[in-house]
């Protein structure tokens, strides 16, 4: 960076000539720390920047990472007649490759909060018949992606693809931009209605970061300064000859240990002060971090209060299950138009199941009671379920019930509902012949 320095005074004092010399920075100079630290506004800088933060800082990328991990479980369909339950699974398992696909659209949208999936379309072959629709979407680099047209209005939108802005492009042929509609992209983020572009939720936590990065860049020169520490050698009233003669004694020491000593001779070894090593001057910056991200420490590192880890995974859970809906809400989309594409009357329904750790206790505790003291429906029981489709639960249940009184099937859900007496008990009146009655032995009764 350049620095103007102006002549600002000069004045003579006691025959010595005395200058004050003021120094002004330029814009962008390290001496304009606001400028230096202030967080870019523009969106694809802050995402640039969030990507970066997920590869090198260890508590971000463990916090996607395990975010990630918990949001990819399995799914149910909802609104599909059994007889294309089939039809629409192995469109989403193996033509879609759905846990692959759910992969890259959840890490992109926790690191940059925007999605962009470009449709590719083909013919899907399913029994004979051939379907086209889309067969699979390409995840394109959000860094490369430029919105035009009005937020509200999505048939104003046009894409912009320009490889050119990302600085990784290597292969020149394929720098050429492209404009893209909303027929042909995806576009998932999670935003309001009058924003065009998701601000990315790791950029309450940039300014954390960046001090992080400062301290560690200090933990790393201190480091060098160790390596390459200073020796200093003093001797009081040395001639050259001396001064020479232990500079040979010093080159020529090997592994072994060596003392030079002289009573007129101090040494002294100068380095930085490694008191700043200390771990535990990070762990404030890591809770800053924890916290700009909206997630408790104790959901990664574990706490020993257990009501601390318990509301913190609370609310890590409920946020993960708001990104979840609106994946889930998207993929619903892109399955109606599938059902559209193969001339189905389904209005499917895409759910992800719910979390082991926040749904056991719910079922045990709440749900199941509910519905066996006859408190709340069957329907509402299997749909919190989220197991399966009510209409199509029925269906089955009324298929098994023919099954059961055409071939006797035994169903121990039938057998566990029977009122009354257990088989094979006698009636009130069926006593048997021999039996005698019972004499009373106390006359006062």
């Amino acid at each position: 960076m350049n620095y103007v320095a102006t002549l600002a005074d000069e004045r003579v004092v006691a025959n010595e000539t005395r200058k004050k010399v003021g120094i002004s920075s330029i814009a962008g100079s390290p001496l304009a720390l606001v400028d230096a630290d202030r967080i870019p506004d523009e969106i694809h800088a802050v995402m640039r920047e969030c990507i970066g933060a997920t590869f090198s800082d260890d508590v971000v990328g463990t916090v996607i990472d395990l975010m990630v991990s918990l949001s990819v479980t399995n799914y149910n369909l909802l609104g599909v007649e059994e007889k294309n339950v089939d039809l629409f699974k192995e469109y989403l398992d193996n033509i879609l490759d759905l846990p692959t696909l759910l992969d890259e659209i959840f890490w992109t949208l926790y690191v940059t909060n925007n999605v962009f999936l470009q449709r590719q379309k083909g013919v899907f072959t399913y029994k004979k018949k051939s379907i086209e629709t889309t067969i699979g979407y390409v995840n394109i680099n959000p860094l490369i992606v430029k919105i035009e047209g009005q937020p509200w209005d999505p048939r104003t939108l046009k894409y912009i693809i320009d490889p050119s802005e990302n600085t990784e492009t290597i292969d020149e042929q394929d720098l050429e931009p492209k404009t893209l509609t909303i027929k042909e992209i995806l576009h998932i983020a999670e935003k309001r209605q009058f924003e065009i572009y998701g601000q990315p939720f790791l950029r309450r936590a940039l300014p954390a970061l960046r001090r992080k990065k400062k301290m560690s860049d200090v933990d790393i020169a201190t480091l060098n300064g160790l390596i390459n520490q200073i020796t200093l050698i003093t001797i009081r009233d040395a001639d050259p000859e001396e001064i020479e003669e232990v500079g040979k004694v010093l080159q020529t020491i090997g592994r072994t240990m060596t003392l030079v000593y002289d009573d007129r001779m101090k040494i002294e070894f100068i380095h930085p002060d490694i008191d700043i090593l200390s771990p535990q001057r990070y762990e404030p910056i890591n809770k800053a971090i924890f916290w700009a991200l909206n997630t408790n420490s104790a959901v990664v590192e574990g706490a020993n209060n257990y009501a601390t880890a318990a509301v913190g995974l609370k609310l890590f859970v409920r946020r993960l299950n708001r990104y979840r809906r609106i994946v889930g809400n998207a993929i619903t989309r892109e399955l109606r138009k599938f059902a559209e594409d193969a001339g189905l009357k389904d209005t499917p329904i895409f759910r992800f199941r719910p979390f082991d750790l926040e749904s056991e206790e719910f079922i045990q505790k709440i749900l199941i009671p509910l519905r066996r003291e006859g408190l709340i429906s069957a329907q509402t029981t299997l749909e919190n379920l989220s197991f399966i489709d009510f209409a199509v639960e029925k269906e089955r249940l009324l298929k098994e019930k023919e099954l059961q009184n055409s071939y006797d099937l035994f169903l121990p859900f039938l057998a566990l509902i029977q009122n009354g007496r257990p088989p094979g008990s006698t009636s009130d009146n069926n006593y048997p012949e021999d039996r005698k009655p019972v004499e009373n032995t106390n006359p006062t009764v």
